[in-house]
C-alpha cells in the first residue's frame, strides 16, 4: 500500500446522543454513542479526567447496533490498536458549510444597434464534466439579435434593454438548463418616468428584478424619446450556474460527483459596446459536511474496517451485508485525526503507513461535539499542537451558511 493512502474510518455519532462518561467499558456504549477510552486502561476519559496530557495511547470508538442488556453489539473505532499521542500530526475542524452557485452580473452597457447579433459564451467546469470530457472545454453560445432597423436617421433604433430581454429569455429557454437568467433593472423606475415609451406593469426600486419582459420595450421605447445616456434607463442581467444535483441511490451511488457546484466563465463574444461589463456577484463555494458526502466516504472507508470486497462479483453493485452509519439526509460537523502507529524492532523503528480517523457530529448535536473536542484538546496539549476550541467558536455553527474564508491558517484551518 503506498504511503499517501491513508488508512481511514468514519465514525458517524448518531444525532441526540451525549459523549460517554468517564470510566466506564466500552461494552457500555449506546447505538451510535462516541467515546474516547484510554489506550492504557481501556477506560473512557471526559474533560474533567486528571492528566489528559499525559496519556501516551488513546483510541475513539462509536458503538453500532442496539445495546442487548446494557452491552452493546458491536463497535467502530478508530484504525490500529491505538493513536499514539506522540505521533499526531494533525487535528482540524470543518463546520458544515452549504454549496453556493456562481453568480455573474452581466451589464450589456448603454448602446446597442439594431438589426444586430449579439453572443455571449460560456465555459462551464464541474466533476462531470471532467469525467465526461476531461479537462477539454465545455461551452456553450447564446446568440441572439435586435430587431429591423427604423427610417430614423438621427436617432438610435436599438436599445441594450432589448438585448437584455432577448438574452435572459434564450438562456431560460435552454433544455439543458445550465444556467438561470434575470432581468434587473439598474435604477429605480416609476411608471410615471417612462410614460412616454408605454405603460410599466409596476413601479421598480433599483436592482430589482423584472418578469414582465414587455417592461423592458417600455424601456426601450423611452430611451428613444430622450437624447441623453442620463436621461435614459437601463436594465443588465444575472446568470446562476446549475449544481449537479445529487443522485438518488440504493448502496452504491454509481453516479456521485463531489464537486457539484459549477464554475463558470464568460466572454461576451459579439455585439455589445465598450462600455459592457461583466462582474461577479456571489462566488462559488462547494457544500462541505453534507451526509450524502459523508455516506460516499464511509463507503470507501469501509475497505478499512470491514471487507474489502464490499462489491458483488455477480451484480457490480453493494452487497447487502455492507453496514452504513451516516444518514444522508443529515449535515455534520467533522473532526479529524491524523497520526502514525510506530513500533520497534531490536534493529530499527518502524513507521505504518498514516492512518486517519473521522468523527462526524450531526449539527445539531454540539453538546457532544464540544465535549469531544474538549477531550482531544486536552490530549494533544501535551503535545504542543493547537486546540480546536477556538476554531469552533470561530466556525459558523449550524445546518446553514457558507463558511468564510480564514483570515489566516497558519495552524489548523479555521483560527489560530
Amino acid at each position: 500500500m503506498s504511503r499517501i493512502n491513508d488508512i481511514n474510518k468514519v465514525l458517524p455519532v448518531k444525532a441526540g446522543t451525549t459523549i460517554y462518561a468517564k470510566n466506564q467499558d466500552i461494552s457500555g456504549l449506546g447505538e451510535g454513542q462516541v467515546a474516547v477510552f484510554d489506550g492504557s486502561t481501556n477506560k473512557s476519559v471526559d474533560a474533567t479526567t486528571s492528566n489528559l496530557d499525559k496519556i501516551r495511547d488513546f483510541y475513539v470508538a462509536i458503538g453500532v447496533g442496539t445495546p442487548t442488556g446494557g452491552i452493546i453489539p458491536d463497535i467502530r473505532k478508530s484504525p490500529g490498536l491505538a493513536i499514539q499521542s506522540k505521533n499526531i500530526s494533525g487535528y482540524t475542524f470543518q463546520s458544515y458549510s452549504e454549496g453556493r452557485n456562481k453568480i455573474l452580473k452581466i451589464n450589456p452597457g448603454t448602446q446597442a444597434n439594431c438589426d444586430k447579433a449579439f453572443m455571449l459564451k460560456f465555459q462551464f467546469e464541474n466533476g462531470q464534466i471532467y469525467r465526461s470530457i476531461g479537462f477539454n472545454q465545455y461551452t456553450k453560445i447564446y446568440n441572439v439579435k435586435t430587431g429591423c432597423c427604423d427610417d430614423c436617421f438621427t436617432c438610435f433604433s436599438g436599445d441594450t434593454n432589448e438585448v437584455t430581454s432577448l438574452m435572459v429569455q434564450s438562456i431560460n429557454a435552454d433544455t439543458d438548463k445550465l444556467l438561470t437568467a434575470k432581468a434587473v433593472m439598474t435604477a429605480a423606475t416609476l411608471i410615471t418616468d417612462v410614460a412616454a415609451g408605454g405603460v410599466l406593469s409596476k413601479n421598480y426600486s433599483a436592482n430589482e428584478v423584472i418578469t414582465v419582459y414587455a417592461d423592458l420595450l417600455v424601456l426601450a421605447k423611452f430611451n428613444r424619446t430622450v437624447d441623453t445616456v442620463a436621461e435614459r434607463f437601463y436594465s443588465y442581467l444575472t446568470v446562476e450556474v446549475s449544481a449537479i444535483a445529487e443522485a438518488s441511490f440504493n448502496g452504491i451511488n454509481l453516479n456521485y460527483f463531489l464537486t457539484r457546484q459549477t464554475d463558470v466563465k464568460v466572454a461576451l463574444a459579439d455585439g455589445f459596446s465598450c462600455d459592457k461589463d461583466v462582474t461577479i456577484t456571489q462566488e462559488l463555494a462547494y457544500e462541505m459536511g453534507s451526509g450524502y458526502d459523508l455516506y460516499q466516504r464511509e463507503y470507501h472507508a469501509g475497505g478499512h474496517q470491514g471487507s474489502a470486497y464490499r462489491v458483488s462479483s455477480i451484480t457490480g453493485l453493494q452487497k447487502n451485508d455492507t453496514v452504513a452509519l451516516v444518514e444522508k439526509s443529515l449535515k455534520y460537523d467533522l473532526v479529524d485525526l491524523f497520526y502514525d502507529l510506530k513500533f520497534y524492532s531490536l534493529t530499527q523503528e518502524y513507521t505504518p503507513n498514516r492512518q486517519s480517523v473521522t468523527v462526524a457530529f450531526p449539527t445539531a448535536n454540539t453538546a457532544a461535539r464540544n465535549s469531544f473536542i474538549a477531550i482531544i484538546d486536552a490530549i494533544v496539549a501535551g503535545q504542543g499542537l493547537d486546540p480546536l476550541a477556538d476554531d469552533v467558536t470561530a466556525s459558523t455553527d449550524g445546518a446553514s451558511g457558507v463558511e468564510a474564508a480564514p483570515s489566516s491558517t497558519i495552524l489548523d484551518g479555521i483560527s489560530e
